[in-house]
């Protein structure tokens, strides 16, 4: 009997093992908030999950809060164009096209993505959950004014007026109290941001595209617009609808047209919304910019990062960050992207 009883000690420390090694420690190494205290709150976010991993999910939802409620302006892309491109004649005159095809056809299809959909109702229903927590706890008898300012410093306000050396002191017990509120709601909601859109690799392969083939075929489309002999591509180049009406009044490819610019369109306000995103954001559009530009010419990384002034390296460790933070805004199926930019040590 003892012999069984050491045996199986032996399995629960392998199965134990096997858990830890499948489930690593999360550590974060960078913040998406601006404000002050943000390195000290980076620092209890670390010592929170050390000590009880349990707290994981609500330091994680915490801690990318900022970076989803920047990507939840990309949900309505006709939102987002009559924002960021009223003054760029071209996007605004995609905006036209749009407009001026539904107008002569009556005809209005839509991008079918209905996972993005899901991903943005998701990530809604986790970030008003947040925000609800904090006005929540700031009833709390005693500390609750000072724990709802820490917890809106984590969200991302960059004015809370909170000391650094109260934020150190206050930050762990906020959180602890936040997760006793709210915390298994909360791990239910980060799960179905995180992994609960994109269900298995074969179809996150389908949904998550190469971007850049993506940017690829955004050139050769903005291309065709001006050199194809091709009515539906044409159709793009028009300002109005009598132009489009001496195109064609009656042939079928307008349909193509239709879609051809929801794709222009939904790619161009992605780019633009790039500038805005919480870290680095200008610097990683001018790094997509230079992808785009260069990427017909097949000019190298190290040509690229000389342009942008950065070494080779550092190009390409910002590259890879630039075009995870535009797939996000398109597709909306990977919220794991925002978990990485915090902790990846490259």
């Amino acid at each position: 009997m003892a012999g069984c009883a050491v045996s199986n000690v032996g399995l629960k420390d392998v199965i134990k093992n096997i858990m830890e090694m499948d489930v690593p420690e999360l550590v974060f190494l960078r913040s998406f908030t601006q404000h002050p205290s943000s390195v000290l709150i980076m620092r209890r976010y670390n010592e929170l999950v050390a000590s009880n991993p349990d707290l994981q999910d609500i330091v994680t939802a915490f801690a990318v809060y900022p970076a989803l409620k920047w990507a939840q302006k990309a949900e309505d892309i006709d939102a987002v164009m009559a924002r960021v491109c009223s003054g760029d004649a071209n996007a605004q005159r995609l905006i036209n096209v749009q407009k001026a095809l539904s107008d002569v056809t009556g005809y209005e299809p839509k991008l079918m993505l209905n996972n993005r959909k899901r991903y943005f109702e998701a990530s809604r229903k986790l970030t008003w959950r947040l925000e609800h927590l904090v006005e929540q706890i700031r009833d709390f008898p005693g500390e609750g004014e000072i724990y709802a300012n820490i917890l809106g410093i984590m969200l991302g306000d960059t004015t809370a007026d909170v000391s650094k050396y109260m934020t150190n002191q206050y930050a762990k017990a906020a959180m602890e109290l936040a997760y006793d509120c709210a915390g298994k709601e909360i791990d239910g909601l980060v799960d179905d941001v995180l992994t609960g859109i994109v269900q298995s690799d074969d179809e996150m392969s389908l949904i998550y595209h190469n971007i850049d083939i993506l940017l690829r075929e955004y050139n050769r489309i903005l291309w065709h617009t001006q050199n194809s002999d091709d009515r539906a591509m044409r159709l793009l180049a028009c300002e109005s609808e009598e132009e489009m009406l001496k195109i064609t009044e009656h042939d079928e490819k307008y349909r193509q047209a239709y879609l051809i610019v929801e794709y222009i369109k939904l790619i161009n306000g992605a780019i633009e919304m790039v500038k805005t995103f919480p870290v680095n954001g200008q610097e990683y559009y001018d790094i997509i910019r230079t992808v785009i530009e260069l990427k017909p010419k097949r000019i190298s990384d190290e040509a690229a990062a000389e342009r942008v002034g950065m070494s080779t390296y550092s190009f390409s460790v910002k590259k890879r960050r630039a075009l995870s933070v535009l797939s996000t805004i398109l597709w909306g199926c990977d919220g794991d992207t925002f978990v990485r930019f915090l902790t990846d040590k490259a």
